[in-house]
């Protein structure tokens, strides 16, 4: 019984993570109702985007909300939480906003993520030692 609700909670979180892979989604053994997922799914880009807003206002100000949404959604499917804490999350924003086309004649965009990133993380790693 264990087993089956570990399963399933693995296939929610993989269904909320990787939205618009219907076809693996179909060959799972749990199905989700779609309007139900979506709910997840638009929590989960606004919890992010929230969370980014508040490490990279500058980048914010710098490219706009559509922008900084979409970079958003790039870095959830390129590099997604692996903690619980948003606020220790993001530190490859500088490398998904080099590699987003409409930002290539910006290069100080994606210069401004890394400083801020760094300064974070170096914070973090001296006031509480390596993120677990």
């Amino acid at each position: 019984m264990l087993d089956q609700q570990f399963n399933q909670q693995q296939a929610l979180m993989a269904a909320i993570f990787q939205p618009g892979n219907e076809k693996e989604r179909a060959e799972s053994d749990f199905q989700f109702e779609g309007r139900g997922l979506a709910i997840y799914q638009k929590n989960l880009l606004a919890s992010a985007t929230g969370a980014l807003q508040i490490s990279f206002p500058t980048v914010l100000q710098l490219i706009g909300e559509d922008v900084f949404e979409y970079a958003t959604r790039q870095l959830l499917n390129t590099s997604p939480p692996s903690h619980g804490d948003w606020g220790l999350w993001g530190e490859d924003f500088a490398n998904v906003l080099s590699n987003i086309e409409v930002l290539q004649t910006y290069p100080f965009v994606s210069d401004s993520a890394l400083c801020v990133g760094q300064r974070a993380t170096g914070f973090f790693l001296t006031r509480a030692g390596p993120p677990v």
